[in-house]
């Protein structure tokens, strides 16, 4: 910054203690050395233009006379306390530079947890980390009338929320009074549902969320949410103990509290859990369709539905458009939001598609070929009749081949 932006910065900075409000936080703290009595950094939670507008970002530097002594890290857990405690967040994210792990390790010791790799504005990608407030037993949790939170779901809780996924199906199992392999009763399980590594899958890739009530994991609910206004609810359930009572309308609720840039939610369930239907129906879902095995759900949120032309919506014009047969060139489509696409017999050459993400398509009968697909994931697939032939894996790789949980 030049001296006269500094000015203007530090005024707004100066301006905001004055203007302080619980509902939007933007606060900026001076870090003093208590021993030395000096001036060695500065801490903040406050909006950042390359994320949505309701998130919070925790920011912060120290001296290069201070570091690696913990001092960041403790700063970051003050102010951590005190917007937790004096406003009205339940959530903050932290965003780092690919480039600086040291930064990043300095969020994970003060409680982040990692969320995902993304690529912001300034065309640079980040790791996105977020810490939650804690709700601690005799406190309201976000949804008070069971005491039931969500937090986001880490690598110690995969055994846990497998140990209840389980329970769970297993018990819908006893009702049909079959396994999951026989046919026509496995459509009731997801794929792996016991798996610890699926869940694992879960906690690293997804939104994963664990269902906490009185300190204690009850369930788990799963989003894939890879675009901005359309996201799927993965998997959702509740330890069997605890149903019955409501918690888990509540947790839909929670969940579309926790994304609420989300317009348009979609899930699929089996066919032979008419609860589940009801459950759906009551909450808002409208069914799209219904096969033997399968029902699919959309939900629509209210007063939404408009083209304002707000950043991460469609412009005007932009839907309802016939591009069949069309051909697209040189075109620059970063960061572009493709949603409900008829893109059937499509021809992609020559095209930088780095960085992206196809959740729920159907590319069936789809040919690739001679492609960089260096660092993919590919997770949770239906394969079969499928071919894999000359790929080469490279010898560089650190670890053995991995695969997912439904191999």
């Amino acid at each position: 910054m030049t001296e006269e932006q500094l000015g203007e910065f530090m005024s707004f900075v100066i301006g905001s203690y004055e203007q302080f409000s619980a509902e939007d936080v933007r606060i900026l703290l001076a870090v003093e050395h208590k021993t030395d009595k000096r001036l060695i950094g500065w801490c903040g939670v406050f909006p950042n233009d390359m994320l949505e507008p309701h998130v919070r970002e925790v920011a912060y530097a120290i001296s290069k006379d201070y570091r690696n002594l913990g001092l960041a890290t403790e700063a970051v857990n003050a102010i951590m306390g005190f917007v937790f405690g004096q406003t009205k967040l339940d959530t903050v994210t932290g965003i780092v530079k690919l480039h600086n792990p040291t930064s990043k390790r300095v969020l994970e010791k003060a409680g982040f947890v990692h969320v995902r790799q993304v690529k912001l504005a300034d065309g640079e990608m980040y790791f996105e980390l977020e810490r939650r407030k804690t709700v601690r037993a005799g406190e309201p949790g976000i949804g008070a009338k069971h005491d039931v939170c969500l937090r986001r779901a880490v690598e110690e809780d995969t055994e846990t929320l497998a140990a209840i996924m389980k329970k769970t199906f297993d018990r819908e199992i006893e009702k049909w009074l079959a396994g999951c392999e026989q046919e026509g009763q496995r459509h009731l399980c997801p794929p792996g549902y016991d798996s610890v590594e699926m869940h694992r899958y879960l906690a690293r890739e997804l939104h994963y969320y664990a269902v906490v009530a009185a300190q204690r994991i009850i369930g788990g609910v799963s989003v894939q949410w890879s675009g901005r206004r359309h996201a799927r609810l993965d998997k959702l359930f509740i330890d069997p103990d605890y149903q019955g009572s409501g918690i888990g309308s509540e947790v839909l609720s929670l969940i579309e509290a926790e994304l609420p840039m989300v317009e348009l939610w979609k899930l699929e369930t089996s066919s032979k859990q008419a609860g589940n239907h009801r459950f759906y129906e009551k909450a808002g879902y409208v069914r799209l369709y219904e096969s033997e095995w399968e029902f699919g759900y959309e939900k629509q949120k209210a007063g939404l539905a408009d083209r304002t032309g707000a950043r991460g919506r469609l412009q005007p014009g932009a839907e309802q458009q016939n591009l069949g047969r069309m051909e697209l060139a040189n075109c620059g489509m970063n960061d572009a939001d493709f949603y409900g696409m008829q893109m059937e017999r499509g021809s992609y050459t020559n095209s930088n598609l780095a960085d992206s993400s196809f959740t729920d398509c159907n590319l069936s009968g789809s040919k690739f070929s001679n492609l960089n697909l260096t660092q993919t994931l590919f997770a949770d697939l239906r394969l079969g009749g499928s071919e894999l032939r000359i790929s080469v894996v490279s010898a560089k790789r650190k670890s053995k081949q991995k695969y997912s949980y439904d191999d």
